[in-house]
């Protein structure tokens, strides 16, 4: 398990490319799980996909029974990071959708984003960063954490507090957060 706040800029940015290596395969995964178990057909990579996608995952996600193990080496290299968010209360399947699901929206917030929108390594001053080293996207306002959103996204979902359409909210929100800052 990575020590993401004690890593030094050349680790998080080894960690950031392998990490960004498994995006296809992890792309490739989640087009070919929704497709197969009642989701959507195809995700063409663009913002209108996100709600169906959502739609389809939220059927999908699931709290970790109560003594259930957490197997950390069979998990995302990321988890059990940025604790805050408190991934290890999921599922293991949740927390590989979680995985699956940042990667997607990151892609779409890529293509549609502004054009300085670029993968990066969280970094602040601030003592306590959440998001300190991990996977970002940049070029936003802020740094954008997709693991981080989704995660509480999906905390949202199984509390019974984010609808179907959530997702696609919170990718314009994003993107209009983008145009803002010009």
């Amino acid at each position: 398990m990575p020590d993401f706040h004690a890593m030094t800029k050349a680790e998080a940015r080894a960690f950031l490319q392998s990490w960004l290596e498994e995006g296809p395969g992890r792309l490739d995964w989640l087009r070919q799980a929704a497709a197969t178990s009642g989701g959507p057909d195809e995700l063409d990579g663009t913002g209108s996909s996100l709600g169906p996608l959502w739609t389809w995952a939220r059927t999908r996600l699931a709290w970790r029974e109560p003594g259930e193990p957490v197997d950390e080496e069979a998990l995302p290299a990321w988890f059990p990071e940025p604790r805050g968010v408190g991934f290890e209360r999921f599922s293991d399947a949740t927390i590989w959708l979680i995985d699956a699901i940042a990667r997607y929206w990151a892609q779409v917030l890529l293509a549609e984003g502004p054009s300085k929108a670029r993968w990066g390594t969280g970094h602040s001053r601030v003592k306590g960063y959440l998001d300190q080293n991990h996977p970002v996207l940049l070029g936003f306002v802020n740094d954008l954490p997709p693991i981080s959103i989704i995660g509480s996204l999906v905390s949202q979902a199984l509390n019974g507090t984010a609808g179907d359409n959530r997702l696609e909210e919170l990718h314009r929100t994003w993107l209009g957060l983008a145009s803002a800052q010009g």
